[in-house]
């Protein structure tokens, strides 16, 4: 589920091959309002994903 939550957030990637992240970091803190976000957002072995979803959504 996280997965989807974070390719959602990054589904917004420009043509430019850059990120949005006046936009990421507005969806982040909306969804630090959750618990269960919290934990895996501070989950150390989750750090990085968001580099590892762009490239893929860059890749289609």
């Amino acid at each position: 589920m996280i997965f989807e939550i974070i390719a959602g957030l990054l589904g917004s990637v420009g043509q430019d091959d850059s990120l949005n992240t006046k936009k990421i970091d507005k969806h982040i803190e909306e969804l630090r309002k959750y618990n269960w976000f919290n934990e895996l957002y501070d989950d150390e072995k989750y750090h990085g994903l968001d580099k590892q979803l762009s490239k893929q959504s860059l890749s289609y």
